[in-house]
């Protein structure tokens, strides 16, 4: 199994999954089994952008306060919407949330209340 630090060119953004993945041990597996469902023909660039990004959503000031489960909801939001998009076949929450071993906590209630709350697009809803 692949470390998904591997994929990142640059070392800050190693760093800031690093640091992500040392307060949520969770993360790593849960983008570990996101990624091992896309087509092999996306470059671990463009995949290395998507966990960037998603990392990046994670630590974004949002206009309204978000608590540490709701910060981690934002995560695979838009991680899961990248995945969604690029899958080769169609894919529900329901299946997203059970390959990707989420914690308990982080359930669809949390994940829908929170893209309500920050008006994100589900796409995979």
């Amino acid at each position: 199994m692949i470390k998904m630090k591997n994929y990142f060119l640059r070392k800050e953004d190693c760093n800031a999954y690093d640091s992500l993945t040392l307060v949520w041990p969770c993360v790593e597996p849960i983008t570990q089994s996101l990624i091992s469902l896309l087509p092999t023909t996306l470059t671990k660039g463009l995949v290395a952008d998507a966990v960037q990004s998603s990392v990046m959503a994670y630590n974004q000031q949002a206009d309204c306060s978000l608590n540490d489960w709701e910060r981690l909801a934002v995560y695979f939001i838009t991680l899961a919407n990248f995945v969604s998009e690029h899958v080769d076949r169609e894919m529900d929450f329901t299946e997203l949330a059970t390959i990707s071993q989420l914690p308990r906590r982080l359930n669809s209630e949390l994940i829908n209340a929170v893209a309500e709350k920050l008006a994100l697009r589900i796409s995979y809803a």
